[in-house]
């Protein structure tokens, strides 16, 4: 049965509404997706910078430091933050880094537990059933600072007390909007060998060598013995400095008594 010109009509109509909807939203999305990939310029210079000096501190710190130094006693245990997305319709941006992810909780020999940004790297924590530290959801789209402080102090914390041999950060770098690339990156205990800049274009590696050769003086020395030493005479004198006191003034009053 051939279609009435009015339901022809009516489909053509359909069909343009639709495409002006489309039209739109692929608007928005250009916006959005410009403004992602500016945020991701501007900071990466930043990080690069960072994520060098970081390094070349490190590697003049003599790994006094406990975020420097290799557990002498293991506890087994590493510690994984999961960074993928709150929602989907992103291409592969979240299956790529969650197998990423996975891929190395699965070469772990010890125990595993996760922290997940984004309800997609939760979804991902919950199927491998790990222990789940924490959660951070409604983060990814526009995160500030003092909305990361959290995560930090749970890992510093977390490591600092000795639970965790390592803290290893799963995420992607931007290379461009149709390239990311997925990366598990140790974190903690910081190592001076790592090359690999947070940040870097099309897999550049940081220069070690700028690194290498700088002087960096510590005031007060990693070890600060001097500034202890220092405070220990002045401790000294001070006490020192009441006794005599005391007994001057109990000389003066047992002079006055007699």
């Amino acid at each position: 049965m051939a279609l009435s010109t009015r339901v022809i009509k009516q489909r053509i109509k359909s069909v343009k509404n639709t495409k002006k909807i489309t039209k739109a939203m692929e608007l928005v999305a250009a916006s959005k997706m410009r403004k992602a990939i500016t945020y991701v310029t501007n900071a990466r210079p930043f990080s690069e910078h960072a994520w060098r000096a970081v390094l070349s501190i490190a590697s003049g710190a003599d790994s006094v430091h406990p975020l420097l130094r290799e557990r002498q006693k293991k506890t087994g245990k590493t510690l994984y933050i999961l960074f993928a997305s709150d929602r989907g319709l992103c291409g592969g941006y979240n299956v790529r880094v969650l197998k990423e992810g996975i891929m190395a909780i699965k070469k772990e020999q010890g125990g595993v537990d996760a922290i997940a940004i984004g309800k997609r790297a939760l979804k991902v924590v919950r199927a491998l059933q790990l222990h789940l530290v924490a959660s951070f959801i409604d983060l990814t789209n526009n995160p500030l600072f003092q909305d990361t402080l959290p995560i930090s102090k749970i890992v510093l914390d977390e490591y600092g007390r000795g639970v965790y041999d390592r803290v290893v950060l799963v995420y992607t770098d931007f290379v461009s909007a149709l390239s990311q690339a997925p990366k598990a990156l140790q974190l903690l205990p910081l190592r001076r060998e790592i090359t690999e800049t947070v940040g870097a274009m099309h897999g550049e590696k940081t220069q070690t060598e700028n690194a290498q050769g700088v002087s960096h003086r510590f005031e007060p020395s990693p070890e600060a013995g001097e500034m202890i030493d220092d405070l220990t005479l002045t401790f000294n004198q001070a006490r020192q400095a009441s006794i005599t006191q005391e007994i001057a003034e109990i000389s003066s009053g047992a002079a006055a008594l007699a």
